[in-house]
């Protein structure tokens, strides 16, 4: 199956206790009890594409973030990762005016195969499936936005 990521929407002080206590985050099932989103294995791309339109920028912090909350491997969960309700409004704000051709442009096969981004090999064929995630992740920070949540990420 591959590595998928998962993000979920917390209210900001549920994400100050997990920060305080991870075991807090064993207790929730984001599946259940939040909003959420899975991406398949294209994360990695939308990542390399989000870095490649503007990597000194907050998209660089959409997926994943760089604040860990933690690892945990013997649970088969890596590199959680949080983004305050602040940091996600603002993440949104950047990601709002990105459309399809600023994407098109920053998705250069070669370099993605070449750099191995997780999915590889890359063809033309994987743009419009990576153009879908990439609007559902546009959705998901702008519903986190209306609802003044903060998102914690995982890999799985």
């Amino acid at each position: 199956m591959g590595m998928t990521m998962t993000l979920f929407q917390v209210k900001q002080t549920k994400l100050e206790e997990i920060i305080k206590n991870n075991e807090i985050l064993f207790g929730i099932n984001p599946k259940k009890d939040c909003k959420y989103l899975n991406i398949d294995k294209v994360w990695d791309a939308i990542r390399f594409l989000l870095n490649r339109i503007d990597a000194h920028s907050i998209l660089s912090q959409a997926i994943p973030n760089k604040q860990i909350i933690g690892n945990y491997d013997k649970y088969g969960v890596y590199e959680v990762n949080y983004n305050s309700v602040k940091q996600a409004k603002d993440i949104y704000i950047n990601l709002v005016p990105i459309k399809e051709q600023q994407l098109k442009k920053a998705f250069d096969i070669k370099a993605m195969n070449e750099q191995n981004i997780y999915m590889a090999p890359f063809d033309n064929s994987e743009f419009e499936y990576i153009l879908k995630i990439f609007t559902e992740i546009q959705d998901f920070y702008n519903k986190a936005m209306k609802n003044e949540n903060a998102i914690i990420s995982y890999i799985s």
